[in-house]
């Protein structure tokens, strides 16, 4: 792995077959070749106009390097944007392939002499992802929600300022908390929503969807501030014992259920882009 390869293609075999192969995230000196690997990758990138975003094998990298060995929780938002990257990888690709399928049924109605059309079972596999699509636009939001909740809950028990929770709060739900004047961030709503890729593209059901997390979120900073202002009172008024702890009345959002969402969610993507490329072939310039 120390020695370069000669082009891009060969530098994102290598580096998807040593993922593929299992990586022991605890293992400094691995990860540090696998990085000085991916910067080969992106030095190869930046030399060519004609790419954009790297390849899908070192943005799931890039993940699983947040997540292991224990989730990087200052990198949520890093992690996030990582994902947003994926997910508009996977609605491009669903985009081609039900292209694919438009155009199979044309030249299955009116054959074409050299034109092949798909058998049925390849058919029927890529009608499979098109049908779940939905479904798993729906994971990817469950997962930005997920990333939501943790961020904003490390952020508030970690003792920083309340500044710091309020920031977080106007960049993930920037339309609904336009009216907290966190310092930090100064950017309008549109402005935030444009520069966050995690906002893109949304649906007016995942708007809503958005909102009622924001208030989720909103609720739990609120609450949360008056236990630690009064345990006593607060205990008093919910009505349950003076001895609750804070873990106890707000319990952390399950890092390991996380890790586990994205990588179902991941898993399902790769495996729809491999068969993709597989049926026919990757374009990417070499």
């Amino acid at each position: 792995m120390t020695q370069p390869l000669r082009n891009l293609s060969s530098n994102v075999t290598i580096l998807s077959r040593t993922i593929s192969s299992g990586v022991d995230f605890s293992d400094y000196q691995l990860r540090k070749d696998l990085y000085d690997h991916i910067k080969t990758i992106v030095h190869q990138l930046r030399s060519d106009a004609n790419v954009t975003c790297p390849p899908l094998v070192v943005i799931y990298y890039a993940i699983r390097n947040i997540l292991e060995p224990t989730l990087l929780k200052n990198q949520i938002l890093d992690l996030l944007t990582l994902l947003a990257h994926v997910n508009v990888a996977r609605k491009h690709t669903i985009s081609a392939t039900k292209n694919v399928l438009n155009w199979n049924t044309v030249y299955k109605t009116w054959p074409k002499e050299n034109v092949r059309t798909l058998s049925r079972a390849d058919q029927e596999l890529l009608e499979g992802f098109v049908y779940e699509s939905v479904g798993l636009q729906s994971t990817y939001r469950d997962v930005v929600h997920a990333c939501f909740k943790l961020d904003i809950y490390h952020t508030f028990v970690s003792g920083a300022s309340n500044e710091a929770w309020l920031n977080l709060l106007k960049i993930y739900f920037p339309h609904q908390f336009e009216g907290f004047c966190a310092q930090a961030v100064k950017q309008g709503a549109a402005e935030i929503s444009a520069s966050c890729l995690f906002h893109y593209d949304l649906s007016e059901e995942e708007h809503k969807s958005n909102d009622d997390v924001g208030m989720q979120c909103a609720l739990f900073a609120s609450n949360a501030s008056c236990y630690l202002e009064s345990p006593a009172e607060y205990c008093k008024q919910l009505g349950v014992s003076p001895e609750s702890t804070f873990e106890e009345l707000f319990p952390r959002p399950s890092e390991d259920a996380l890790r586990v969402l994205v990588y179902l969610y991941l898993a399902k993507v790769e495996e729809i882009v491999n068969t993709l490329e597989s049926m026919f072939g990757n374009n990417r310039e070499r």
